[in-house]
């Protein structure tokens, strides 16, 4: 199995100091959890070890490190293990930094079926250019359409997994030794993804029933405590005589989470729907428009390890054939007698089990080594003249801090027994909480009632805290006429003075232009990206900010700001307009920051955009 604690780096790489530019360095972003599926790591580990290209992995969640140059790279590569439509996962911050890298810039998509328009408008903001797919090639134009991918030029198809190494050199398990007949787990999916992947469930639950007539020893689950990690599940499958298995993916695309929606409506009024209710109500016209069907990683560890795969009948991209590499059974369980035989009886379980090892797991198409191979041709990276250099000791020191923060990672690999980790992150949750930092869970979070109330009174005193105290920009007084819209708006300003210093201190421009009314004295805040062209001429420092009367934001895209500031119009901070108003001084303090945050420009009346906001404007006050 891989040594997750060390290599973050190529192999030729491990040995520290600077390197040059005869290779072109990529890398590759990832939500690196060890203990969690093997499928996830092989992959990655696949892509260090053996690309053509200087590869640094960097785990992470959230932000990247501030200390972290992406300019040194000639790629960054979005893995799969990071959904780039979720903040959680990448940030508002961390997209902003990637817009604006120079190189190029690759994902890996799985499980498309998701949130489709979120992940293409995450793509586009990120100026993703190379697209790394499970959709067919005749139907990536359908899923990820060109317009909305300006920067996109080139689409490759994969598959969701290949042949892991290791596997190849275990020994095979003898018949005889394996007690298990049939082992399986699976995953109970919600019914919106279709009928593809309710066969998970309906193998598992038709098989294991009918089992017991047939005298078979089964250990059979889609319980989601039964599931099986790492070496475990090595053992686990290559115990036992046979598996099952069903293509993988969906037969639903829900491009804007619509049919979600209506599916969860229904049974929070309908709780013990069937699926066939379901699918006749909402998904029928849908299911099967866009197949995600391909092989599934599980068929190459079974066909690696010996074990006879049970599968339903289907394509499996062109890879397995029935009676060849397993044993098809059909959709209503009809040829269960055929398939309990082909089982028990040793020669034809050697005969299927002997042809799917070597036409299948042994066939080096189907080995993670072409994969990359794959990647690496479509990457097409040339060496660049001018990149500041790479100290591979010092980034695996950094990939190694940020591994420690996932907490993930903490709460698997504490050391102690798992209560005890929980505690322990409980407290760092808690001590993480009562720092003096603005940016916290935002307001417009679900929770309601109590939790909600609690939500907003820690947001507030922290933003107390740091505005007095940390950052001394305000006095105390100034709270006394509307202290909770004030603490709001204070709260917004902190989340883009603290995500545009960051921007600038990684090496990157500011995400934000403040612009500055020279008639009417009022701000705005807008993304660069959205801004009117900027002239030079009219760019003052930072330090010279000229008074502001009143301050508004719009940021259009909730892919490069913080989301809970993303609106269709321009918002205006009431309540710190009237502050700015009243003590000029004290508002220059707060719009200058603790360090350089944004682009200021200041324009005339002339340059005014028909949607600016005075400071006497009649616009809602929004106080959360």
């Amino acid at each position: 199995m891989v040594d997750h604690r060390t290599r973050w780096t190529s192999d030729r790489l491990r040995d520290g100091g600077a390197i040059g530019t005869a290779r072109p360095r990529l890398l590759l972003l990832c939500d690196y959890r060890p203990f969690d599926a093997a499928t996830v790591i092989d992959h990655i580990e696949a892509i260090r070890a053996w690309s053509r290209y200087d590869v640094f992995v960097l785990p992470m969640l959230g932000d990247l490190p501030d200390e972290l140059d992406l300019q040194a790279f000639a790629c960054v590569v979005v893995h799969y293990s990071l959904v780039m439509a979720n903040d959680a996962y990448l940030s508002p911050l961390a997209r902003w930094r990637i817009n604006r890298f120079a190189g190029v810039k690759a994902a890996f998509v799985q499980d498309e079926y998701r949130f489709v328009n979120d992940t293409v408008a995450a793509m586009g903001a990120l100026g993703i250019n190379v697209l790394f797919t499970c959709v067919s090639s005749d139907q990536v134009e359908t899923v990820y359409p060109s317009r909305a991918l300006p920067a996109l030029r080139r689409s490759v198809t994969v598959l969701t997994g290949y042949v892991p190494d290791h596997l190849l050199t275990r020994p095979v398990v003898p018949y005889e030794r394996r007690h298990v007949d049939v082992a399986y787990r699976g995953r109970a999916l919600p019914p919106w993804l279709g009928s593809l992947a309710r066969q998970k469930v309906t193998i598992a639950d038709r098989f294991a029933a009918e089992s017991p007539a047939y005298g078979l020893t089964v250990d059979i689950s889609c319980r989601e405590e039964d599931r099986i990690y790492g070496e475990a599940w090595i053992g686990f499958i290559g115990g036992a005589k046979a598996t099952l298995g069903v293509e993988s993916g969906a037969s639903v695309f829900d491009f804007d989470g619509s049919i979600e929606r209506a599916v969860r409506d229904y049974l929070a009024v309908t709780p013990h729907a069937t699926f066939e209710e379901l699918h006749e109500r909402y998904l029928n016209e849908v299911d099967g428009r866009i197949r995600l069907n391909q092989i599934s990683p599980r068929s190459f560890e079974a066909a690696a390890l010996g074990t006879l795969m049970v599968l339903y009948r289907g394509e499996y991209s062109g890879i397995l054939e029935a009676w060849r590499h397993y044993v098809p059974l059909e959709f209503d369980h009809s040829n269960m007698a055929d398939v309990v035989d082909a089982i028990r009886d040793r020669e034809t379980w050697e005969r299927i089990t002997s042809q799917a090892r070597e036409e299948v797991a042994l066939n080096p198409s189907h080995s993670f080594r072409a994969m990359v191979g794959l990647i690496d041709d479509a990457l097409d990276l040339q060496p660049a003249a001018q990149r500041p250099p790479v100290d591979a000791g010092e980034f695996e020191s950094i990939a190694a801090a940020s591994l420690a923060k996932l907490r993930a990672v903490h709460l698997n690999a504490g050391g102690g027994p798992t209560p005890t980790d929980r505690l322990r992150l409980v407290g760092q949750r808690i001590a993480s909480g009562l720092k003096p930092n603005p940016v916290i869970a935002s307001p417009y979070d679900s929770g309601r009632g109590r939790l909600r109330r609690i939500r907003s009174f820690i947001r507030h005193a922290r933003a107390f805290v740091y505005w007095t105290v940390t950052s001394r920009r305000l006095a105390i007084r100034t709270f006394g006429r509307h202290p909770t819209p004030l603490l709001d708006d204070l709260s917004d300003l902190a989340q883009l003075q603290i995500q545009g210093a960051r921007a600038v201190r990684s090496g990157a421009d500011s995400p934000f232009v403040l612009s500055v009314d020279n008639g009417t004295g009022h701000g705005r805040i807008t993304l660069r990206t959205e801004a009117l062209a900027l002239d030079p001429s009219r760019v003052v420092p930072s330090h010279g900010v000229p008074p502001v009367s009143g301050l508004s934001v719009h940021l259009a895209s909730r892919w490069l700001g913080p989301a809970t500031l993303t609106t269709t119009t321009p918002r205006r901070f009431a309540a710190l307009s009237e502050v700015l108003r009243a003590r000029p001084d004290v508002g220059r303090r707060l719009l200058v920051g603790r360090a350089v945050w944004c682009t200021t420009e200041v324009r005339a009346d002339s340059d005014r955009r028909p949607t600016d906001l005075p400071h006497g404007g009649d616009v809602k006050v929004e106080t959360h």
